[in-house]
């Protein structure tokens, strides 16, 4: 049975943090943990990703800013292995 695959938008003020503050930001939170990191393009704003980060279930967290605010976006679980829709909701994010 294939798994479902959860996508979910944070948007918060980024009072002047660029997306790679908001990721350390984001890394200090979890310090400890191993969690890679790595570049990526939404649209046509560089984005820093975030993988895997501890929670619930591991996810996969990109951040951006844009227009003052920094957008946290977050796919639940973050294991390739459950399927197509975990693909179809990266590649809407990132394409």
């Amino acid at each position: 049975m294939e798994q479902d695959a959860r996508p979910s938008i944070e948007v918060r003020d980024a009072a002047g943090r660029t997306a790679e503050k908001a990721a350390e930001e984001r890394l200090a939170e979890v310090a400890g943990y191993r969690v890679e990191r790595s570049t990526t393009t939404v649209g046509s704003t560089e984005a820093i990703v975030l993988e895997p980060m501890p929670g619930q279930e591991l996810s996969r967290q990109v951040v951006i800013t844009q227009g003052g605010l920094v957008n946290d976006l977050t796919f639940t679980p973050a294991d390739p292995e459950i399927g197509e829709r975990y693909s179809e909701h990266w590649r809407c994010a990132v394409s």
